[in-house]
């Protein structure tokens, strides 16, 4: 599922995971504020509040995923970018093929989160070097090479970055292949943050099979990032990926794991069945973080079924209701319109309080 939403602060890079670095580069994700979360979502400018609805909820078009907000979509080494640098013969100069100066970027900055010229360095090192491997095969050889072979924080995430911008098959081969049996949990998070970023269907059998079994909260997470909306799927394909979505929604230990799950079943469900996992998320689930994840999962789904009004009523009506799910419970009953008389009572009531608390009528 790709999120959209803001740039993460470049400074989260101290200490974090690959998966997590992966993030800096890519852009735009974040989870619920919980412990060990390595990328806290920013405040509103000029403001110390959380933001009114999760990044991921973000009304939009699909974030970029490359070096910063303008950057275009994977593309593939076939297709040129424009005229390279020409010798006297007018073919392409020759550059030396040296990945390492480009690493070692990667590992200073994150060494040195608070130096901007260092995260300046890298970020100009990932572009170039993105570059290079879309022109050059030499370059991408080595680039899957180190790899498929390094544990280093810094380099899985800065090579992540550059493989995710690839749209080639040898790419979407070798992401595969990590993520569903490297021993290493951080190097099959980076593969899956890979196939995130290209965002492909040869994700989801990965994905499936990783959370049936895997332990590690964050190869989980970065698993169900991975898997792409259900574009052209079929009824019979839909079914074993709503299947795992309502068991991680049900079960799963981890709060950031269930509220993604929420809303990647409101759009690979079929059914009223399918569904139930989100409903009974927004009534009981203990984390109001999934809780409001599971309410904006039925402003996602569209359903206007008598037990989905009910359910986002229910929480919009209780007191003790955490004010993000009380939110976007009345959201997602706006989006449900028009709407049987009690719910029409209840949103209209949850928009006066609003407006009396000085909050915006945009719902």
């Amino acid at each position: 599922m790709k999120d959209s939403g803001r740039l993460p602060a470049l400074a989260a890079w101290a200490g974090i995971s690959a998966a997590g670095i992966v993030v800096a580069f890519l852009g735009g994700r974040w989870g619920a504020p919980e412990a060990g979360n390595p990328l806290p979502p920013p405040a509103e400018e000029g403001s110390d509040k959380v933001p009114a609805r999760p990044v991921e909820e973000h009304r939009g078009p699909r974030a970029s995923r490359g070096y910063g907000p303008e950057a275009p979509a994977p593309r593939s080494p076939q297709e040129p970018a424009g005229d390279p640098s020409r010798g006297e013969t007018g073919e392409p100069a020759p550059r030396p093929l040296d990945l390492e100066p480009a690493l070692l970027a990667a590992r200073r900055a994150a060494a040195e989160p608070e130096d901007e010229r260092a995260l300046e360095v890298v970020h100009r090192a990932a572009a170039e070097w993105t570059e290079r491997v879309l022109d050059d095969p030499e370059a991408l050889a080595s680039t899957l090479a180190r790899f498929d072979t390094t544990r280093d924080a810094a380099e899985l995430g800065f090579l992540a970055a550059v493989l995710g911008r690839v749209a080639d098959p040898e790419v979407e081969e070798a992401a595969v292949r990590i993520a569903r049996g490297d021993a290493h949990p951080s190097r099959r998070a980076a593969a899956f943050d890979v196939l995130d970023a290209l965002d492909t269907p040869a994700a989801i059998d990965a994905a499936l099979e990783t959370l049936a079994r895997e332990p590690d909260a964050a190869v989980r997470l970065a698993a169900l990032r991975s898997i792409p909306d259900p574009t052209g799927a079929s009824w019979d394909e839909a079914a074993p990926v709503a299947d795992r979505l309502g068991e991680i929604l049900a079960h799963d230990s981890d709060a950031e794991a269930r509220r993604r799950a929420a809303v990647l079943l409101a759009r690979w469900h079929r059914g009223d069945d399918e569904f139930r996992p989100v409903l009974e998320a927004l009534s009981h689930d203990p984390d109001p973080a999934v809780r409001a994840g599971a309410a904006y999962a039925c402003e996602v789904a569209g359903r206007r079924d008598e037990s989905v009004t009910a359910a986002l009523v229910q929480a919009l009506r209780s007191p003790s209701e955490d004010n993000l799910v009380r939110e976007n419970a009345w959201r997602a009953l706006g989006s449900l319109g028009p709407l049987p008389p009690e719910a029409h009572e209840a949103y209209e009531a949850f928009r006066a309080a609003r407006e009396g608390e000085g909050g915006s009528d945009d719902g």
